[in-house]
């Protein structure tokens, strides 16, 4: 039987400094001071923002001191009155060049419309001018090709014909003299007639 366990029992040193698990809580809450110290202004910011809106979805413009634009619709069609009202079938910004109450003129301009839209199509009418124009030019040099072409092959058949019949004249002339016979005589008039 044994007494006591004091003879086995030896104390142990503790060890000087701090201990792992304590480093690590330390380093720990250094990281989360520093990531606060970082992070602050824009937590801040983001605490105090009621509502966000894409850039996209936003026009800005310039603000400038001068005469009131309006984005109205308009054809042309003016009522007479002190606050004339605009038709448009296009989209766009008006820019109106008289006063309600002034007198006009015949042929005066009432306003002038400024329509992306309308401008949008009126480029891409242009595009498809020029482009028909393009393939004018290269239909008429196509044409100019064809008919120098045709010129060209029908001088060279008149010659082939002309060949053929100094051909027969001289096949006819050795056919009186009695020295050609009657099958190449043919074949030279053969020749005139292909030609």
């Amino acid at each position: 039987m044994i007494r006591d366990a004091s003879s086995m029992d030896r104390p142990i040193e503790r060890p000087r400094g701090l201990s792992r698990r304590t480093l690590f809580l330390l380093g720990a809450l250094l990281l989360a001071l520093a990531a606060l110290t970082i992070g602050y202004p824009s937590i801040r910011r983001w605490a105090q923002a009621e509502t966000s809106v894409e850039i996209s979805r936003i026009r800005i413009g310039e603000v400038v001191r001068g005469d009131l634009v309006r984005d109205v619709s308009a054809d042309g069609r003016t009522v007479a009155a002190f606050h004339p009202t605009l038709f448009s079938p296009a989209r766009g910004t008006v820019s109106l060049s008289i006063r309600a109450g002034e007198v006009i003129e015949v042929g005066q301009v009432l306003c002038r419309v400024r329509s992306p839209e309308l401008d949008s199509r009126l480029e891409q009418e242009r595009s498809a001018l020029l482009s028909l124009e393009s393939d004018l030019g290269r239909q008429r040099i196509l044409t100019q090709q064809t008919g120098l072409q045709n010129e060209q092959a029908i001088g060279l058949l008149e010659v082939e014909l002309e060949a053929a019949r100094r051909a027969m004249v001289r096949a006819q002339r050795t056919r009186d003299e009695g020295l050609l016979n009657a099958v190449e005589y043919e074949q030279a008039q053969d020749n005139v007639a292909i030609s």
